[in-house]
Formats: C-alpha cells, structure tokens, sequence
C-alpha cells in the first residue's frame, strides 16, 4: 500500500469516527474528526510529492496539496482548524446536534470530492 493510499485509508477511519460520534450523541468530537479527516486527505495528497508537514491548519494544508476550494469552503476548514484545538478544553466550546451535523456534511462532501478526483 503507498503512503497515498494509507493516509486515505486513515481518513475515511475518522470519517466513519465522526460519523459514529454524531449518531451517538457524542457532538463535541465530531469536529475534532471531521478535522482529523480532511487533514488525511489532504497529506495523502501532498505525499505523492513531499513529506506531509505535521501541521494541522487544513487551509495551509490546502494550499500546499494545490487544491482550489470557494470562500465559504475555506471559513469552514478554517472553522473546523480552530475547533480541533478548542474541543479538547470545556470551557471554550459547546457543540449543538446541528452544528455537528453541518460540520459532518460538509466533510463528508470534501472528502468525497478529493478522494474522487485522486482516483481518476
């Protein structure tokens, strides 16, 4: 298996994770795994030609993977970026069933748009 292939493997781990978390209930960490699987897309990409650099902002990843994405595409990874760090304090974030659920959304989307365009 290529470096490509497990860290796409790995995303669609989290994927699944997140997707588990949010039928669970568990709405807090789901942006932690909707983040964690854009981010192995995007190094999946980015290690065709390099080594993924062990940064976590999926915009700065983007940039790097060349992927083109609209304005309101990036405030969400840059949403997503700033929640991967603020789940883990109770004190700074609070995510609601509906928050967690466009979040989802819109990952799922990402993820399958990349990983369709990597395997054309």
């Amino acid at each position: 298996m290529s470096k490509k292939e497990e860290w796409f493997k790995l995303a669609l781990y989290d994927l699944e994770t997140a997707r588990v978390m949010f039928e669970t209930g568990r709405y807090r960490y789901v942006p932690f795994m909707c983040q964690q699987a854009i981010e192995k897309v995007l190094k999946g990409m980015i290690s065709e030609k390099l080594s993924p650099p062990r940064i976590h902002n999926l915009v700065r990843l983007s940039k790097l993977a060349k992927i083109s994405f609209t304005s309101d595409e990036i405030r969400k990874l840059d949403i997503l970026s700033d929640l991967y760090l603020k789940v883990r304090y109770p004190d700074l974030i609070n995510v609601s069933k509906k928050r967690a659920e466009e979040l989802l959304n819109f990952t799922e989307q990402i993820c399958q748009r990349l990983l369709r365009r990597e395997s054309e």
